[in-house]
């Protein structure tokens, strides 16, 4: 541990202080900054391990640096803390965190862990201020992540009373802007993240896993919708419900407005089998159980169910129903209408050849003549954009081999 009282300010004393030590892992933290996870070093080093990519983490932090340049003034949030900055202690918890850590642009700088040495700033802010998104950023722009970690109860209190703004903050905060303008609010395009989710409904229904051909898809499809982020989701053919929970989850877990539906008879036909009412009732009590307000059932006919939905009002199609070539190729076709501009459509055993399977076919043609993304695993998901992608999208088609990978062996 190195106190420091480095007149020229913070940025000074944390580069010497960087300068000085040789040790792998560093924390900068605030002489009014407190630790209160026990296992505040075993939780910080297993999370770098785990990330190599991962260049520094904080407790909270935001998405994106507003063009105030105060980072609790973005849009997305993340972590939490105990701060006395209205001059009473109080829980401070933003938006909720589902894998190890959240990438941010910014991380606030009572307490900052690094796992790379990179120099402070010093040469633009010699006062208490800005210092940690410079930093933030000067790990950004070397290709490292930032991250705030996830916290199932703060790790740190921030014991600062209340703010007080020094002389030199507007002119510190003008240095700021012009030094990284091209970086504020510049995340608003979307990243690929892999998560590692929990399916909630697998507490009270683990069995029903057991009898689902699209088990191998789901994290794709969480990881898809985490992405995306769809005002409206379609399922075309629901069964157990398998697809359309992890869609669920998604948007769940990403705080999204997202309205699903799943449209079946839940009567089967010779191709899932046919079943009794236990179907039904079992994803009726999930659907109201966990995600009561993300979702709704329509028991009907896809054909029947096509007056519920306007013209190019559904961002996300997934087709899932009677496989026959003749019977895909009718749902592709009376559904296409309802898809948005730059709209997807998911179609499920899209490998599968035997009997009188004929999605391959359908999607064999399809794939030639719209851009498209196919997986081989669990009996093939293709997904398609037959009215154009966003430009975010074309991220995927670059590394698609490595998303082939990766979810073929993560089932």
């Amino acid at each position: 541990m190195k106190p420091s009282e480095d007149t020229e300010g913070i940025v000074s004393a944390y580069q010497r202080m960087m300068e000085e030590s040789d040790a792998k892992y560093k924390v900068y933290l605030h002489q009014d900054v407190f630790i209160i996870n026990e296992n505040f070093i075993i939780d910080i080093l297993s999370i770098f391990e785990k990330y190599p990519q991962l260049g520094m983490l904080g407790v909270v932090g935001a998405k994106t640096i507003p063009n105030s340049c105060k980072w609790w003034e973005g849009a997305e949030k993340f972590g939490k803390v105990y701060d006395s900055h209205t001059g009473q202690m109080e829980r401070l918890a933003f938006n909720d965190i589902y894998s190890d850590y959240e990438k941010v642009h910014a991380i606030d700088g009572l307490i900052m862990v690094t796992q790379y040495d990179l120099p402070w700033r010093k040469d633009l802010f010699k006062g208490w201020h800005f210092y940690d998104l410079s930093q933030s950023l000067e790990f950004v722009k070397s290709g490292y992540e930032v991250g705030v970690a996830k916290q199932n109860s703060p790790w740190c209190i921030h014991d600062c009373g209340v703010r007080i703004l020094t002389s030199d903050y507007e002119r510190l905060r003008e240095t700021f802007y012009k030094e990284y303008y091209r970086w504020l609010n510049k995340n608003s395009e979307r990243n690929w993240n892999f998560y590692d989710p929990e399916f909630e409904y697998k507490k009270d229904y683990p069995l029903i896993d057991q009898y689902s051909a699209w088990l191998g898809h789901r994290r794709f499809a969480y990881d898809l919708v985490r992405f995306m982020k769809p005002a409206a989701i379609v399922e075309l053919g629901t069964h157990w419900g398998i697809s359309f929970f992890s869609f669920l989850q998604a948007v769940k877990d990403g705080g999204m407005s997202t309205a699903c539906y799943a449209v079946d008879t839940w009567q089967g036909d010779t191709h899932a089998g046919f079943y009794g009412e236990d179907v039904y009732q079992t994803v009726s009590q999930i659907a109201h159980q966990y995600y009561q307000n993300q979702s709704t059932l329509i028991r009907s006919t896809f054909d029947e169910a096509l007056n519920h939905f306007e013209e190019q009002s559904i961002d996300w199609l997934h087709i899932d129903g009677y496989h026959t070539y003749e019977a895909v190729a009718h749902d592709f076709e009376s559904w296409l209408p309802k898809l948005a501009e730059k709209g997807i459509i998911l179609f499920h055993d899209i490998v599968v050849k035997c009997d009188d399977f004929g999605v391959y076919q359908l999607w064999d043609q399809l794939k030639c003549q719209y851009p498209a993304l196919e997986f081989s695993h669990s009996y093939g998901l293709g997904v398609l954009f037959p009215k154009g992608y966003h430009k975010d999208f074309e991220k995927l088609f670059q590394i698609k081999d490595i998303l082939q990978d990766t979810y073929a062996s993560s089932y």
